[in-house]
């Protein structure tokens, strides 16, 4: 099940729940055409990603350099640029 938000007019939802059965038959038609519609995707949004870490293999910090770097390098696999 999805957590997408649907907008639905209130007297359609009214009709839905109560009424005569050809009205509520009728308002779930709709509805149900509402939720085969692909949800809308949000806008793109470029990612500033912090600078890489520069090390040598004598710095006691050389492994958390690198799983640093691993991360960056990670997640801008998972962002490519946009155009």
């Amino acid at each position: 099940m999805s957590s997408d938000f649907l907008e639905v007019p209130r007297e359609l939802l009214a009709q839905a729940l109560g009424g005569e059965m050809k009205d509520v038959l009728a308002a779930q038609r709709k509805l149900r055409a509402l939720l085969a519609q692909p949800a809308e995707q949000p806008a793109p949004a470029a990612v500033v990603l912090p600078e890489r870490q520069e090390y040598s293999k004598f710095d006691p910090d050389t492994a958390y350099q690198e799983g640093w770097n691993a991360c960056i390098d990670e997640v801008a696999d998972l962002n490519p640029p946009q155009q």
